[in-house]
């Protein structure tokens, strides 16, 4: 397996950050008045921990991943399940947890996250 370059993972990492982030608004904006910071964030939090699962979950990538040729896989280089997507993507949910936990790619050599490790899943270029 081929781990991802961290450049591209932080790029397709800051366009699905501007997806769940309109998304999370526009939800905000139709179900909440005023949208409150508390409210956006946990909103984003909960979004953001939905996108990345679904996307990886079912397609192996996210869109920013699918910009950037990466895909997610296990440690047999195959799709992973909703569960181990789901797993992965906890810290997505707890966005101080997501920034502590996206350091740790520059401090493995397979430039995987803590919920990588736990998860047993990889980002690599496709193809």
């Amino acid at each position: 397996m081929n781990p991802a370059p961290s450049e591209l993972r932080f790029g397709a990492y800051a366009i699905d950050c501007v997806i769940t982030a309109v998304m999370s608004l526009l939800i905000c904006l139709a179900l909440a008045r005023p949208v409150t910071p508390v409210r956006f964030l946990s909103t984003w939090s909960l979004i953001s921990w939905i996108y990345w699962t679904m996307f990886e979950g079912i397609y192996g990538e996210s869109p920013g991943k699918r910009v950037f040729g990466l895909k997610v896989v296990n440690e047999e280089g195959e799709a992973v399940s909703l569960p181990e997507a789901a797993i992965r993507n906890v810290s997505k949910a707890l966005p101080v947890v997501c920034y502590v936990d996206g350091a740790l790619i520059l401090l493995t050599e397979s430039r995987q996250r803590a919920f990588d490790l736990l998860a047993g899943t990889f980002v690599v270029t496709s193809g």
